[in-house]
Formats: structure tokens, sequence, C-alpha cells
């Protein structure tokens, strides 16, 4: 099912405000929602098929998918499987823009997370941090790629990702694989910098 235009309510959670905007490549691409499921813990799986692929030798492909849940989520995990595929997520608790000065990040004061994860195994999955006040809506980004020569140079493609929901009041880990935000990787990149300074002044005095 072609998402364009879909709004559906899945285990008191509704989707809706789906967007697609090709990146790159494809310039009509087509995201299609393959399955819905609810956990025991009232969770909610999406599954999804990007119909992405990137031939040995052509282009990237690259598309923004943007939507909108209605309901009181308090964490999300993102899943990819594939060959060469990387998906970046944002997840905000206002709207996102898709356009304009500032595109596709989080108004102040709104961000809940990022994830990122890359389709080889050990790095396919990632879960956010437990949201401490839920919002009544959540805004989802996305950033889909595909490369036809990276890290495998025998093209690339998107089999499918999932989204789960975790339902404030039905658990969540408590902890996750969070992708810091880049003000947090300049600051740990420069404490990293300078600890190796002052081991490498130690070793030479």
């Amino acid at each position: 099912m072609n998402v364009s235009g879909l709004s559906c309510s899945v285990g008191g959670l509704t989707f809706s405000n789906f967007l697609i905007i090709a990146a790159a490549g494809n310039a009509a691409p087509e995201v299609d929602l393959v399955s819905a499921n609810v956990a025991s813990n009232g969770s909610v799986t999406l599954t999804f098929n990007p119909n992405m692929s990137a031939a040995p030798g052509g282009g990237a492909q690259d598309l923004y998918l943007y939507y909108q849940i209605a309901g009181t989520v308090n964490q999300v995990s993102l899943s990819v499987s594939g060959t060469n595929a990387t998906i970046m997520e944002t997840a905000c608790g206002s709207a996102i823009a898709s356009n304009g000065a500032t595109p596709n990040i989080c108004a102040p004061g709104n961000s809940l997370g990022n994830l990122l994860v890359f389709s080889q195994q050990g790095m396919n999955s990632a879960t956010s941090v437990v949201f401490q006040t839920p919002p009544q809506n959540v805004y989802i980004f996305k950033d889909i790629g595909v490369s036809p020569s990276a890290p495998s140079p025998s093209g690339g493609a998107v089999a499918s990702f999932t989204q789960s929901f975790t339902v404030a009041g039905g658990g969540g880990s408590g902890s996750g694989s969070e992708v810091p935000e880049p003000m947090t990787l300049m600051l740990l990149g420069s404490g990293l910098v300078a600890v190796g300074l002052m081991r490498h002044r130690t070793r030479t005095e």
C-alpha cells in the first residue's frame, strides 16, 4: 500500500500526513506500507518497502520521508535490511518543515531523538531514549539513502525497514542507542583530542 495520502490507526496510534520527496536518483519515489503489528505490550511496528536500489556504476538513490503519529508514544526504534543502505531519522514534538530556511530539523526545544542505522549486520537497528514527557504528536523525518558502491561494489538496495513505537504506559527499555546531536559530537571529539594531547605530554615529560 502506497503511503502517499495514507491515514490509518493501529494499536491506538494514528499515522498520517505522509510525504515523500525525491532527494537523488528516482524522480518519482514510492514507499509502501507492507505490514502493521501490535505487540502484547502495546507497541506498534510498521514495516515499509521504499522500493530503492542502486545499480553498480550508477548513481546513488536518496529520498526523504515525513509522517505524523497521533498518540502517546514514549520511545521509537528503527531497523533496516538490505545492502549499502543508510537511514537517518529525526523525531520531533512539533511539525518538521520540508523546505524553507531550516528544513528537516526540529524546532528549538522540540527534539525527541536522532537515530542512524546501516544495513550492515550489527549496525542495522537503533532505539531512542525514553521520552520523559511523551508528546501527543510525534513527527518523523527520515533520510533514506542507497549507495551503488559502498561498502559493497556490487550495488545496493533497501529490502525493507521497520519502525516501532512504544506506547506510554506499555513499557520502554529505559536506555537506547540514540545518535548524539552534532554539537555533542563536536564536544566529544574535542575532549578526546584533549585527552590524547595530555597523554602525549605526560609521556614526553
